[in-house]
């Protein structure tokens, strides 16, 4: 098995999800109603482990660390769960999404874009 990275097509995801988002039953379909919980708890523990490294760390890049981790780490699992069987481009799409789901962060931007009418 080949690790290769995701061609990610961030606006595309982003618009996506924000209409994934208006949905509840996509919500639920999906699984988003489980991945975001998990991914607060990941974040926050994340984010207290980077706390714990030695040194003097700012609070916005502890944030970037954090939701980086955080995030190759959702793309790990999303990786590791489709394992050797092959998956087409639309499947792909929507691992992607889950991955940025799970990630806070990434979900709270794109919570502020909907609502600022970036993304619709």
């Amino acid at each position: 098995m080949k690790f290769q990275f995701p061609d990610l097509d961030i606006m595309g995801h982003f618009k996506s999800i924000s209409i994934d988002l208006d949905n509840l039953e996509v919500i639920k379909q999906r699984g988003w109603h489980k991945h975001i919980p998990l991914g607060i708890l990941a974040y926050i523990a994340t984010y207290i482990v980077v706390s714990l490294i030695p040194g003097s760390i700012s609070f916005f890049p502890k944030h970037v660390i954090t939701t980086f981790l955080v995030f190759v780490g959702c793309m790990t699992f999303e990786w590791a769960q489709k394992g050797k069987r092959f998956i087409d481009e639309s499947e792909r799409f929507e691992s992607n999404k889950d991955a940025i789901v799970s990630t806070p962060t990434l979900l709270l931007i794109i919570l502020v874009l909907k609502l600022i009418k970036v993304i619709k």
